[in-house]
């Protein structure tokens, strides 16, 4: 992810940021593919931590092991396409 970062990897070396924080939930569940489905949890992930996804009204199913379009199957509203998230409705 450094390599890819447009900060050289700033954010995921500060523990306070949602980057690391991320990284550091990927971590947990022994993910670590450089695959398309890795890069959406990641996307989704600092998503959640940037904007304090712990206290959201509805935030259940985030950050799960399953299948990203069941994460946001409440609210936010998520859209999926051929198994992909396309569109999250806030």
């Amino acid at each position: 992810l450094k390599s890819i970062s447009t900060d050289e990897g700033k954010a995921l070396d500060d523990q306070q940021s949602p980057q690391f924080q991320a990284f550091n939930w990927l971590s947990s569940k022994g993910i670590f593919a450089g695959n398309v489905e890795t890069a959406e949890k990641y996307a989704l992930a600092t998503l959640y931590y940037s904007t304090d996804g712990d206290n959201w009204i509805r935030s259940d199913n985030w950050l799960e092991d399953n299948d990203t379009c069941n994460w946001a199957s409440n609210r936010p509203a998520a859209t999926c396409t051929g198994g992909k998230l396309v569109e999250l409705d806030f």
